[in-house]
């Protein structure tokens, strides 16, 4: 009798434990399909990128003066970029797909003379038609006559002063476009400027107004980047550096 009861008694144990397991096992599955969500939802956001996204930006090599090893990771949509090629003028460049330029062999100005491309330029969507620029950019590649034979310095000095006089702060520095050093004229609006059209043009941190002065065989060439805009200076910013980046002499 006392060895039914043991036997009983070790039934009784083992069952027991076997519905622990069970109940440990579904309230395990079940936790894990309450908290599936989340995981997934913290996998989605990774810290640092807004919305919880990562846009992948590929850069081809030629756009700046080095060699693009990896993609980049940014909070802007995907760019495509072109090539440009002027083969009458000895230079190419990249600029973007959705960005427009015009060529031209025409005259600006008694000081400069138009490079092959008269203007790459790209309008915000408050940019209207028929009026002075204030949501939008521009880059354009001029040749300096310099009819005064002034040396490279003395012209960039002489452009600066003229600048400087104008009720510019101009801010010079000395830097490297695939292998040529040029010389580059940062201007910012002080409220000496006598001609401002509207009253972005004076507030610095939305407009972008730079000059980069080049020498190759005894003639001086000007880059200028004009960028204004409250809602895409950044973008507007990063797009002209790099096409300044890419600019390159090919003879």
């Amino acid at each position: 009798m006392v060895e039914n009861m043991n036997k009983e008694t070790s039934w009784l144990i083992l069952i027991i434990i076997v519905c622990l397991i069970v109940i440990g096992g579904i309230t395990d599955w079940k936790y894990s399909e309450m908290h599936e969500g989340e995981n997934v939802e913290s996998q989605a956001k990774p810290s640092g990128v807004e919305g919880g996204f990562e846009i992948i930006q590929r850069i081809p090599s030629g756009i700046s003066s080095g060699e693009v090893e990896e993609d980049k990771i940014v909070q802007s949509p995907l760019i495509e970029w072109r090539s440009y090629r002027n083969e009458k003028y000895g230079y190419e460049l990249d600029l973007p797909e959705d960005w427009q330029f015009d060529e031209t062999t025409g005259d600006p100005g008694s000081d400069y003379e138009f490079f092959g491309i008269e203007s790459i330029y790209k309008w915000g969507e408050s940019q209207r038609d028929y009026t002075e620029i204030y949501d939008g950019a521009t880059f354009n590649v001029l040749r300096v006559k310099n009819p005064e034979d002034l040396s490279f310095q003395a012209l960039v000095g002489k452009m600066k002063e003229e600048h400087e006089n104008y009720g510019f702060t101009v801010f010079e520095e000395e830097l490297d476009i695939n292998g040529w050093t040029a010389t580059a004229l940062t201007l910012e609006a002080t409220s000496r400027v006598e001609y401002i059209p509207y009253t972005i043009y004076s507030q610095n941190d939305y407009v972008l107004n730079k000059e980069y002065y080049l020498e190759r065989k005894d003639k001086i060439y000007v880059i200028n980047l004009f960028a204004v805009s409250y809602n895409n200076i950044e973008e507007f910013r990063e797009i002209l550096s790099r096409i300044t980046s890419s600019f390159r002499f090919i003879d």
